[in-house]
């Protein structure tokens, strides 16, 4: 890895000097690329073109030119340089790209983009990069709520931790500087804040996530990813040590100890696993630095550590090639001598056996291990710590004492072992008194071992108890005490045997250290299993020797080798015949997906542009794409940006065929004027009022299409919101198995007595499903208990789910633009031509459909009244149309009205009116002789003539029905004749005869015709406004000039108060 190689010193200095000079202009170079960046990322606002984007990273291909590299020997010898890069500058130019992430760009396909993955994830990372960059990213996560942007930053943080990033920012830190006091101190903070964010990454990235979060940021992975490149950079270091290349490990082993305290020791097993194979060959001296790094750790986090190498240490094999002469460390040796043998307890022998042998190495030097055993003799014989202590401890604490007899008894003198076999009696009797069987056996067989251990010859009387009439298991406790710790030689074919684990798939290893690391790489998704194989193949450089170079695989092999996500078919699975493998062709895109255009802006030159509209691919995927786009990007621009879009739509001509091409621009349009209804709305009116010649009649039905559409998917209400979450509810509640009752051994002879029947698979399951059922249920029976215990005098109020109504603010902008317009000359509603008199009746049917659907969603709004008093005037004059079509469009605006609008307004605000529409829609619907001749007329208008029943009925009036009887025509002119100079021209020749001057409330004679029924709501105070507007709105339509003439009388029968 390393070169042995050196050149002259004048070459050195001639070299070194060229060197500088380039690093120098190449800093220059990088930071003018830097700032060129900065200021076009803080000019150019959020990404709205393809050309945009492609400009933006034209420019961040410039700066990556000046960013790190992989890290290699030869930089880390100091015999190659990166130029410098501004720390701050590149975290202020990731923070302004971050923000310019949308859901087009950086990640398309679960794939990130390759110029930004330059930019973001520096293989060759120092620590200020790495840490600028977890900074950026994890303040963008902390401060977005758009699912798409957690996603995205989400992908980017696992490709950084996957990458060479934090291995080469470990290295680096790790290299010994020259520094002053407040360098160091910044450097030491920086080093800090970098451990913080990795120790809390999984729990920031979660908390975003949720239950979608990425496997690689659970905690069993992430921290296996962590300690692959700690266990990496450990390796590196150790080469460049060889090389006398300083290294502060004090920074790894901070970073060690968070892990341990922030995790799961478990977690760490494959981390301890290879530095134990690395102490037990020693191939490349790496005993020493790992031994200098546990020196480090922090107090807290020893304990862990150290339990986990006792655990899981060979026991034949020990741990003092790992630990060394550790325990002069004041902390370990307060760990592994006080609290993991006198204040905790372990069930594994393995940590015992392995402990006592460690301490045991250092007879020869000290008596620690002899004063642990008598410390531990002086507890076990305490009376009152075996009543307080639980037999568990108590049976670790027994192992402990057996383990350190056996390791020191040939290193006691005569004074100590007369102290043992003291303290040693003392406590067997403390055991024999206890009532515990368990603790009298371990007393009696902890006596005949000390006396069997202690013996000078064999000739000495020794203890013996008898364990006949004990249980087995306590038999088989005394047996176990017996054997501990009996002593086991390697054998020459185990070493054998370890030697061909070191080669695996034409991989062979220096070390089975450097193998388990290889396997943790493939394990995490860090390295490419085929990758390797076909450099080995190819190369056939994979084979490790014996050098100091070859202490891990080359960084080639190891890190640059990022897992292909993508399934490859084994060979076992093609023919044997096959001669080429078929390519997966599964993940492919589609060639006519890569022409969907990724902004607006882009749709817009798409479809406006001749080249691309006559394109027939562009011009289908752009409107394939279009309401997407939309609704995702639209709400972010400009009000201005949406009206050239609208108005885009509205007149885009099928250059090119489109299947549903009418349904994708109609969605199109809807999508726009949901976003921004108040000027799109207004818009669409202006435009459906325009000159005859500029629209053609679908264009306008078109309009008016959108307009009630628009409105009803504003006012829409979510009815079911919550139907996913009881379906899921009732999917969780699974079904408890019934078992069988209890076997009671009593025979109730009761007739009453019901038996269930106990079938033979019960038998099997029976205790194992009743403790279970108990376990799970328990809860369930308790709530029963307290509530079948608990009186209720109260019952919390439901309260009624509630529901924003979006169209209320916005409905004056739907209504009043589309109904001001009525009535004007020379628009499409009239004309004045004879020839547009069937278009015009087109469009009037569906403008007044558009108003009743406007009508329907403005409901419980603050300006429905006022919208529906217009809207019932507007139907008073188009009453009598000669299209029947038009007719029952206007008893629909009325039926509208009188759902939207709440009793108590109508009642106060639109009687008078409602009660003039009521008597005319009895007239349609029952005389059979004036009524309309059209039979759906006649059924709606009887409809809606039982609904206003239904509102006249809750004040407290009787509804009127059946009233009109049928006369004979001579009989209806006579009386018409008769009655012509005492009514109003309103109610003319309609065969009623009543005196209207009971309605004005004059008694005196007038002359000349009575005020019509319209004349009369007209000089009420709140219609003196109308008088002043009724006269710009120009509401009559030539069409229905005709129509105005033909009144009808009102009965006297009808107003008996006024007779």
């Amino acid at each position: 890895m390393f070169g042995d190689n050196v050149m002259p010193p004048r070459k050195i200095f001639l070299t070194a000097t060229k060197m500088e000079k380039s690093i120098t202009s190449a800093e220059n170079l990088s930071k003018h690329a830097a700032n060129r960046l900065l200021e076009e990322l803080c000019s150019m606002g959020p990404i709205k073109s393809h050309n945009s984007l492609e400009k933006l990273k034209s420019y961040i291909s410039e700066y990556i030119k000046f960013l790190p590299g992989p890290l290699t020997p030869q930089k880390y010898c100091n015999l190659d340089f990166n130029p410098e890069i501004d720390s701050i500058l590149y975290g202020k130019i990731l923070e302004e790209i971050i923000e310019k992430f949308d859901h087009n760009w950086p990640v398309q396909e679960n794939t990130l983009d390759p110029i930004l993955k330059q930019l973001l994830i520096v293989d060759g990372a120092t620590l200020l990069i790495l840490t600028e960059s977890l900074n950026a990213l994890i303040l963008a996560l902390k401060e977005t709520k758009n699912e798409r942007k957690i996603f995205v930053i989400s992908i980017i943080l696992e490709q950084l931790l996957k990458s060479d990033s934090l291995f080469s920012a470990i290295v680096n830190t790790c290299k010994y500087q020259v520094q002053n006091v407040i360098q160091q101190e910044e450097f030491d903070e920086t080093w800090r804040k970098l451990v913080q964010i990795l120790v809390s990454l999984p729990n920031r990235v979660a908390n975003k996530l949720k239950n979608k979060i990425f496997d690689s940021f659970l905690p069993e992975k992430y921290f296996k990813i962590i300690c692959f490149h700690i266990a990496h950079a450990i390796s590196f270091i150790n080469i460049g040590l060889h090389y006398d290349i300083k290294a502060e490990l004090k920074l790894l082993s901070f970073l060690i100890s968070k892990l341990v305290i922030i995790t799961n020791s478990e977690n760490l097993l494959s981390f301890t696993n290879i530095l134990t194979e690395w102490c037990f060959e020693n191939k490349n001296n790496e005993r020493d630095i790992i031994q200098n790094i546990l020196k480090a750790l922090d107090t807290s986090s020893i304990e862990p550590i150290a339990v986990l190498f006792l655990k899981y240490c060979d026991i034949n094999l020990g741990i003092y090639q790992i630990f060394g002469d550790i325990l002069l460390n004041s902390n370990w040796k307060y760990i592994l001598t006080t609290k993991i043998p006198l204040m905790c307890y372990y069930k594994d022998d393995n940590l015992i056996i392995n402990l006592i042998s460690y301490l045991a190495q250092f007879l020869n030097n000290n008596r620690i291990l002899i004063e642990l055993l008598m410390k531990l003799l002086d507890i076990w014989g305490n009376k009152s710590a075996l009543n307080h202590t639980s037999v568990e401890q108590h049976k670790y604490i027994t192992k402990l004492i057996i383990m350190c007899v056996r390791k020191c008894k040939h290193h006691l003198n005569r004074n100590e072992k007369d102290n043992i076999q003291r303290l040693l009696f003392s406590g067997i009797s403390v055991h024999l008194e206890s009532t515990h069987i368990i603790l009298r056996a371990m007393g009696m067989s902890v006596g005949e071992i000390f006396t069997n251990e202690l013996s000078e010859s064999d000739d000495a009387p020794k203890l013996s108890f008898e364990y006949n009439n004990m249980p087995d298991e306590i038999t088989d406790l005394v047996q176990s005490l017996k054997n501990l710790a009996i002593e086991i030689k390697v054998s020459k074919e185990k070493e054998q045997i370890k030697r061909n684990d070191l080669i695996t798939e034409n991989i062979e290893f220096n070390t089975l250290g450097d193998k388990k690391l290889y396997e943790l790489g493939i394990e995490c998704n860090l390295l490419s299993k085929k990758n390797i194989e076909e450099k080995y193949n190819k190369n056939n450089q994979i084979s490790i020797n014996n050098s100091k170079e070859s202490i891990i695989l080359s960084k080639q092999n190891l890190t640059d080798n990022i897992i292909n996500k993508s399934n490859i078919e084994s060979d076992s699975e093609l023919d044997s015949d096959d001669d080429l493998i078929p390519y997966d062709m599964s993940h492919d895109t589609k060639v006519s997906k890569k022409l969907r255009p990724a902004y607006l802006r882009d749709l817009r030159d798409n479809l406006v542009n001749d080249k691309n509209s006559n394109n027939p691919d562009i011009f289908s995927e752009s409107l394939q794409v279009c309401e997407e786009l939309i609704l995702s990007q639209l709400p972010n621009d400009d009000v201005s940006f949406a009206i050239e879009l609208l108005e885009l739509f509205i007149t885009l001509k099928e250059s090119c065929y489109v299947e549903n091409f009418e349904i994708l621009t109609f969605k199109a349009c809807v999508a726009i004027v949901t976003i921004y209804p108040k000027d799109c709305a207004e818009f669409l009116c202006r435009q459906f009022y325009l000159e005859v010649d500029k629209y053609s009649v679908s264009q306008r039905l078109f309009f008016l299409d959108i307009l009630s559409y628009s409105a009803r998917k504003l006012s829409t209400i979510p009815l079911h919101e919550n139907k996913k979450d009881i379906i899921n509810e009732a999917k969780m509640k699974q079904k408890t198995k019934e078992i069988s009752n209890k076997v009671s051994l009593f025979i109730n002879t009761e007739k009453s007595q019901q038996y269930k029947i106990l079938y033979s698979d019960d038998f099997d399951e029976f205790e194992k499903s009743f403790e279970k059922d108990v376990k799970e249920n328990w809860r369930e029976i308790v709530d029963k208990r307290i509530e079948s215990n608990t009186k209720r005098y109260a019952h919390s109020i439901k309260i009624s789910k509630t529901f924003e109504n979006k169209f209320g603010n916005i409905a004056s902008s739907f209504f009043y633009p589309l109904l001001y317009g009525f009535g004007k000359e020379n628009t499409c509603l009239n004309s004045g031509l004879q020839i547009f008199t069937d278009q015009e009746n087109i469009l009037l049917i569906r403008f007044l459909e558009t108003l009743s659907t406007i009508m329907i969603a403005a409901q419980n709004c603050l300006l429905a009244s006022k919208m529906g008093k217009e809207l019932l005037e507007l139907s008073w004059i188009l009453r009598y149309h000669e299209q029947a079509k038009v007719r029952l469009a206007v008893i629909e605006n009325v039926a509208a009205v009188i759902i939207a609008i709440p009793k108590n307004t109508i009642v106060n605000e639109l009687f008078e009116i409602c009660m003039e529409i009521r008597l005319w829609l009895l007239d349609l619907s029952q005389n059979v002789i004036s009524g309309d001749h059209d039979k759906d007329c006649r059924d709606l208008g009887a409809k809606v003539l039982f609904l206003i029943d239904s509102i006249i009925g809750t004040i407290g009036l009787p509804s009127v029905t059946n009233l009109l009887t049928p006369t004979s025509t001579n009989s209806k002119n006579q009386i018409s004749n008769n009655t012509s100079t005492q009514i109003g021209s309103t109610w003319a020749g309609s065969g009623l005869n009543i005196d209207l001057d009971n309605i004005m409330g004059s008694k005196a004679k007038q002359t000349g015709p009575a005020p019509t029924m319209n004349q009369l709501a007209s000089n009420s105070p709140q219609h003196q406004i109308k008088l002043m507007t009724s006269s710009t709105i120009g509401y009559t339509s030539p069409m229905i000039q005709s129509q105005q003439q033909k009144q009808q009388h009102i009965n006297p029968a009808f107003f008996p108060a006024f007779q």
